[in-house]
């Protein structure tokens, strides 16, 4: 019985126990879709209040639009807003420099350097901005985006920058009104102005929304975007393009300035590689073998073909002689007529109808391949023959050896010394090499093999020691449009005895500079450039120079070569005042 009993209550507690534990279940569902609710409710307000804002800022970035374009003195906008968020108006934030840097004249321009300021909204962890011109936007993970683009526009080489700086009160509520302070023209003006030469135009902003300005520099236009993510910074880099034109003189020398003096056992001549080499002096004359902005002086030499010389042409030996050619000069020609000094043809002319002007430097260009072929972005290492930054040449039966093949290198130097023999093979492409230092030949070879085209940019000097019999720089059949050193217009490029160079030594001067010096050692004696030389010949003496007529029909400087390009600027500044209505 009294275990009968015992199971009788304990039948009797069950409907106690499931009516508790119903309660529970209740309670805990209750607690989730309330929590799991307000969270979502919270969510769902956060999200709206930023939609709404966003769509309040696109708003008054279109009414700010029309009271910059004169269409009204002043605009109003309502503010949408969800939760607690709040429309403030942060006058320091963020700035913008618009700079240029004339690389021909050596002078950097600040255009503008101006604070943006900004009008933004607040909200539950995320943040809307009027700045600029565009609406940007972060969220509680730190990214920003893009809502609406800023008044920045590259369109055909010209850059056009209406930039909006934002001030007024601090906070305000339901209702902004905009006003128009006034625009600011700063580029270009009556003393600056497009179209731009040789240099580089910079956009930089500093802004907490930078990531999404660079994102925007990236798609809209083609430049070169860095990021300083430690101060929130963004730049754009375009470069305005040089006037490198075709070469037609073997040598291109000098300021206005400037005299070049041939002296002793000079020959100037030309061949065209396209059809052969160098066949031997060509008495009727032919291109244009010498062109020279300041004065020439020839004494006891020989040139076949035309001069073209911006100041004064000096005759000052009987054995300096002109064979054919013609004589184009700008302030004067001494004796005039030259008699015997020249052996002019029946249509051979003399008249003071010169104008020369220099090409631009190369300094710009040699520092952009400085960046492009960083030790991060060449092929360095898909080479045995390059390490740290240096050719590495094998012993090959009784010399050392060493070969590149198509493709960009970086390198601290360019050493080819005695008895080694650098092979460049361009049968796949071309090769582009920066060489951070100097390029030295010590009586070693340069081979270039293939039909395509090297490229060197020499940051410092170029220095060959021939040996009798070698081409330190050779290429097939005398092509000089397969080699190029490209070289800054301070520098040197010295030649030693018995050299043979085929290709262009390029160092333009930079405005009054008169570009890379040609120099010779003490004992330099039958040494000779098939191809041009362009920079600073001062005094060309015992050296001999033909000029491949090819050239005039390649590319200066190769279109790959170059980063984009900006040629017009038009910059401004509207400042808009946003307050309480």
């Amino acid at each position: 019985m009294s275990v009968g009993w015992a199971e009788t209550g304990n039948r009797g507690q069950s409907p106690v126990i499931g009516f508790v534990l119903l309660l529970a279940v209740v309670a805990v569902t209750v607690i989730a879709v309330v929590s799991i609710g307000g969270s979502a409710i919270t969510t769902t307000q956060s999200q709206l209040g930023a939609e709404q804002s966003a769509r309040a800022m696109t708003q008054l970035d279109s009414q700010a639009e029309l009271v910059i374009l004169g269409g009204s003195d002043v605009q109003s906008v309502n503010l949408q807003r969800a939760g607690r968020g709040e429309y403030i108006v942060e006058g320091t934030a963020g700035w913008m420099n618009v700079s240029y840097e004339n690389t021909t004249a050596g002078t950097r321009t600040t255009v503008f350097n101006e604070t943006m300021g900004a009008f933004v909204y607040e909200g539950d962890g995320s943040r809307v901005a009027y700045q600029g011109g565009g609406v940007w936007r972060t969220s509680d993970d730190g990214r920003a985006v893009m809502v609406s683009p800023p008044e920045l526009h590259y369109r055909n080489a010209t850059l056009t920058i209406p930039l909006v700086t934002v001030s007024g009160g601090d906070s305000i509520d339901d209702r902004a009104v905009i006003r128009h302070d006034g625009t600011t023209r700063h580029y270009p003006t009556a003393t600056a102005t497009n179209p731009l030469d040789d240099g580089t135009v910079t956009v930089t902003v500093q802004s907490e929304y930078y990531r999404a300005w660079g994102e925007y520099f990236e798609t809209r236009t083609s430049g070169d975007v860095t990021y300083e993510h430690a101060n929130d910074r963004v730049t754009l880099l375009l470069t305005v393009p040089a006037d490198y034109p075709a070469i037609t003189a073997g040598v291109i020398s000098g300021s206005p300035r400037s005299t070049v003096t041939i002296e002793n056992k000079v020959v100037m001549d030309s061949y065209n590689s396209s059809t052969g080499g160098y066949r031997g002096p060509s008495p009727s004359g032919g291109a244009t073998k010498l062109l020279v902005a300041g004065d020439l002086i020839i004494e006891k030499s020989d040139i076949y073909g035309d001069v073209e010389v911006g100041g004064t042409v000096r005759f000052t030996h009987p054995n300096g002689r002109l064979h054919g050619g013609n004589i184009s000069y700008g302030d004067g020609l001494s004796p005039n007529p030259p008699g015997n000094n020249w052996n002019a043809g029946s249509n051979n002319w003399r008249a003071a109808n010169a104008s020369v002007e220099g090409p631009e430097s190369v300094e710009g260009l040699i520092d952009e391949r400085r960046s492009a072929l960083a030790m991060d972005a060449n092929d360095n290492a898909t080479t045995a023959n390059v390490s740290a930054g240096r050719v590495v040449y094998s012993a090959a039966g009784p010399a050392e050896r060493a070969a590149l093949s198509a493709g960009a290198y970086s390198l601290d130097d360019l050493v080819v010394g005695n008895g080694q023999t650098l092979v460049l093979d361009t049968s796949e492409g071309d090769i582009d090499i920066y060489v951070d230092g100097e390029m030295a030949i010590d009586r070693g070879e340069i081979a270039v093999i293939g039909d395509g085209r090297v490229n060197v940019y020499l940051q410092e000097d170029l220095s060959i020691e021939g040996k009798h019999g070698s081409r330190e720089v050779g290429t097939g059949g005398e092509n000089a449009t397969q080699f190029w050193v490209y070289m800054n217009p301070d520098a040197t490029a010295e030649f030693g005895s018995q050299v043979s160079y085929t290709g262009v030594i390029y160092g333009p001067g930079r405005g009054t500079e008169q570009g890379a010096e040609l120099t010779f050692t003490s004992a330099s004696s039958g040494s000779r450039i098939y191809g041009a030389f362009v920079g600073d010949a001062a005094t060309i003496n015992n050296f001999d120079v033909y000029y491949d007529e090819a050239l005039s029909n390649t590319e200066t400087v190769q279109r790959t070569s170059r980063v984009p390009a900006v040629t017009y600027v038009h910059a401004s500044t509207n400042d808009v005042t946003i307050a309480a209505g």
